[in-house]
Order: C-alpha cells, then structure tokens, then sequence
C-alpha cells in the first residue's frame, strides 16, 4: 500500500462513516462495465463541492489491490451487483491528485509534472521490486513492464484533473506540457497493454484543441450531459429527504429552495450535497457557496464587458431562462470570448443550471441566486465609490 500506487481505503471509509453519507456505489457498476473495453477512460466532471473526491475515493477502495474493503461496502447497493466480487480488490491502482504538487512551494511550477511523474515511478519501483524498472524510464515504460510481469492491467484514478489549468490559467507551457503527460498515460496503441480503467475527476471538461478534445479516447460527463451518471452528480431528493429525517431542525421545503435546481436527464432533481449538510443539523440555510474559492470567479465572468451578457444576468435575477450555445466552448478559461463563453463556464461552476432539452440556462436556487446578487451589488458599490471620487469639489 503506497501514496499514488495500490492505495489505501482511508478516505472512503471516512465518508462511509459519516452521518451524512448517501450510497453512491452504484456507479461503480458503470465504471464496472466499460473496464476493458473502448469505454474503459471517464471523465465526470461537476461543480467543487459535489463530491468528486469522495466518488474517486470509493472507486479506489473498491479497485486497490492495497486493502481489503470489503466491509466498508456491506450492505451498500454495489455488494448485490454481479460484478462486485469479480472487480472488488483485483487490481493495481494509481491514484493522485495534482493539490499537494500545486501548493508544495518547494516545487517550482515548471517541476509539477516532471515531479509528479517521478514520485509515481520511484513508488512503483519499490512496490514491483522484481520488476525490471528504473528511475530513467518513462512512467508509460514502467506500467507496460510491469503489466507484462504481474499479467494484470492497471486502473488510473486523476482527481481535480483540471487544477493547473484553473490554478496556472496563464502558464501555457505547463499546460502543454501536462496534457503530454496525460497523453504518454491514456493514449497510443500501446495503452491497452497496461491500461483496464481510467477515471478523473474534474470541474471543467478536457481541453480542447481545435475543436477537438485533448484526450479524446475519454468519455465526458458533465454538466451538460451527465449520461448515465446524472444521479451520482450531486444529492438526489430521496438523499435530501433521508437527510432531514435524521435532523429534526432540517425542513426539506428550505433545503429544495435554497440548494435544489440541477436537472438533469434520467436523474431528477440534483441537490449541492455540501450546501446541505451545512444547512442540515441546525436548520440554518444560507450561501454557503460564498466561502468557496468559485466565489470569486463569479464576479469576474458577470462583469465581463460582452454583448448580451448584461441583460441575460439581469433575465436570470428575475427568474427567467436564457437561451444558450454551448457547442463552440472549449472548456478553455482563456479562451472566453463571448456571452455563451461565460454562461457555459457558469454551469460548469454550478452557478448555473442548464436545461438540455430547451438549450437554456437559469439561477438554480436561492443560494445561488444570492451569490450573484452579492456580486452584483458589490459591484454597484464600487462603481457609486468611483463616481463619488470623481466628483469635483465644492467651491
């Protein structure tokens, strides 16, 4: 059992043992069944603060050759499926995220993936000691060596793929360079040689480039378009409901105004799952959405000076939907030119919920609708300091 190989079942046994804990298990049969086959790479992505982590936690529990995890998913809808027995601790895992890397100031931007790439390999040459593998090889060498000797195929679990490029948005070099990196893993003919299962975890979809997507052997999950996986985005209303149960000071009519929205196709009604179990205990409802880092990022894309944007932020405030095209948007931050740009980028965030059928957008709930009146009226304030400022003085 290692850090980013075979890893532990600590952080999903964590969220097992939580009051607030919704089964969401069930998505492992999906990702169950695309191992091994043209499906086998998923990217779900969806708003911070929806459970990403936790999902990736539980599919490394539940894969990692590492542990024994059997326990922590008795009696969790996943055990009565058929292929839990046939997948459940079968496989070699490599499981990272890119947070500790990015805020790691011993490490210098340009070193993040060189680094990262390292760690793994030199972890891997401890946990395959007979392995013929060395620290001057590339990571994809190591994977087909290994395969080959252990005659088993690895899982590749990426949590918050996107972080560099939300966190280093100007830094194109490390960009490029990153997206090599997730290339050298889950493309070219000889990734199936080594390759069962991938799935990461993100905000924003994968990248593209020229229309096309940068890793384009993945299959994409998103706010858009969650496919199969609608249920597994968020809260369900039966997940809400369980939870009021339990806290009598929690009124399930406040927690649909104030946190439900996200529709999306085959899943219902999707609640923010963090913003409920805020809310939850003492039946205190609010914006807990305003003391996430995403806060930020609102007031910066509505006050983007672009045609339309204005008025369509102004429809939503007074609860009505907007058209949007969300088809040219390459899920770049630096490429957001056009009002469609910014409402698209919304959605991805969670700010704004999209209707797939109507090709539309509104303000989801009451929490978010509060966040952007903050924004909105903060920027009034400034804009009544700056006339005050400018206001000759009296004579």
């Amino acid at each position: 059992m290692g850090v980013y190989i075979n890893p532990g079942n600590e952080g999903f046994a964590e969220s097992v043992h939580d009051e607030y804990y919704a089964d969401k298990t069930g998505m492992i049969r999906f990702v169950n069944a695309a191992l091994g086959t043209k499906r086998k790479e998923i990217c779900f992505t969806r708003p911070r603060r929806f459970g990403k982590t936790t999902a990736a936690n539980m599919l490394a529990a539940y894969y990692s050759c590492g542990c024994d995890s059997r326990n922590l998913f008795r009696g969790l809808q996943i055990e009565a499926d058929p292929s839990f027995e046939e997948n459940l601790n079968r496989y070699p895992v490599i499981y990272f995220g890119l947070i500790s890397f990015l805020t790691d100031r011993k490490i210098a931007p340009q070193d993040i993936v060189k680094t990262l790439e390292q760690k793994i390999i030199d972890e891997l040459i401890r946990e395959y000691p007979d392995c013929k593998i060395s620290p001057s090889m590339s990571l994809l060498d190591c994977l087909l060596e290994i395969s080959a000797v252990i005659r088993t195929k690895f899982i590749v679990i990426v949590d918050e793929w996107d972080m560099i490029f939300r966190e280093h948005r100007d830094n194109i070099s490390l960009q490029r360079e990153y997206i090599d990196f997730l290339r050298m893993l889950f493309r070219g003919n000889e990734v199936p040689q080594y390759l069962a299962g991938a799935y990461m975890t993100g905000i924003l979809p994968i990248i593209k480039y020229d229309t096309q997507s940068a890793l384009s052997d993945f299959r994409e999950y998103t706010m858009l378009d969650a496919g199969g996986l609608g249920e597994y985005v968020g809260f369900t209303e039966k997940d809400v409901q369980d939870i009021c149960k339990k806290y009598p000071a929690a009124d399930f009519r406040e927690m649909k105004k104030w946190y439900d929205g996200y529709c999306l196709e085959d899943a219902g009604h999707i609640y923010c799952p963090d913003s409920v179990m805020h809310a939850a205990p003492r039946g205190k409802y609010a914006s807990y959405w305003a003391a996430s880092s995403a806060f930020e990022s609102l007031r910066l894309y509505i006050q983007m000076n672009l045609d339309g944007l204005k008025s369509a932020v102004l429809q939503m405030m007074d609860g009505e939907e907007v058209s949007v095209s969300v088809s040219m948007y390459e899920n770049d931050l630096n490429k957001i030119e056009t009002r469609d740009d910014v409402l698209t980028t919304l959605i991805h965030l969670g700010y704004l919920s999209y209707d797939s059928t109507r090709r539309t957008a509104r303000i989801p709930n009451l929490e978010t609708r509060n966040n952007f009146l903050t924004q909105i009226d903060s920027e009034k304030t400034k804009e009544h300091s700056c006339k005050i400022e400018r206001k000759p003085a009296a004579i």
